[in-house]
């Protein structure tokens, strides 16, 4: 049965690289790097900060509260009110005409872009349809030649290479052994 002073000298004892493994975790434990990070933050115990949602919940009833005052002060002063909203409907016209201006220029750069893109294409066309025909026959010209080379030239000396040595071959059989 092991003591309190053979379980100290058991750890005094052990091997050096056990104990740097206990010290790398106390020192990640240090560095926060383990345990590893929680995947889910929004479950953790620590506080978040909150400030954004309270600024923005600020914000709304500062926004709530002058539209309340807003239409209190023009339910107060109908005459101000009739000039108010003369003035609106002027200033509505003229944001309604300028974005049918937008809207004509912008369909009129998208129609001359469609027209370049089709020059572009019909360019493409005219460039690159001969080139590729001539790439073709250049190809079908290459092939021919190829077989030419192959059946004339090189299917000739590979039989007579093959004769010479199958003849040497015999000839060593029956001479030199």
């Amino acid at each position: 049965m092991p003591t309190e002073n053979n379980v100290s000298q058991t750890t005094d004892t052990q091997p050096a690289s056990s104990l740097s493994k206990i010290e790398d975790k106390t020192d990640l434990t240090e560095r926060g790097n383990y345990p590893p990070e929680n995947k889910y933050p929004e479950l953790t115990t620590k506080p978040q900060d909150k400030t954004a949602i309270i600024v923005a919940v600020i914000v709304a009833i500062l926004a709530l509260i002058g539209f309340v005052g807003l239409t209190y002060l023009l339910y107060s002063y109908p005459v101000v009110t009739q000039i108010l909203r003369d003035i609106v409907i002027i200033y509505l016209g003229f944001a309604v005409v300028l974005i049918m201006v937008i809207l004509v220029v912008l369909t009129a750069v998208l129609l001359y872009l469609a027209l370049k893109v089709n020059d572009l294409v019909q360019l493409l066309n005219r460039e690159i349809k001969p080139i590729l025909v001539n790439m073709q026959s250049t190809i079908a010209e290459l092939r021919g030649t190829t077989s030419f080379i192959s059946n004339k030239a090189v299917q000739p000396v590979i039989e007579t290479v093959s004769i010479m040595t199958a003849t040497r071959k015999v000839l060593k059989s029956i001479f030199w052994e």
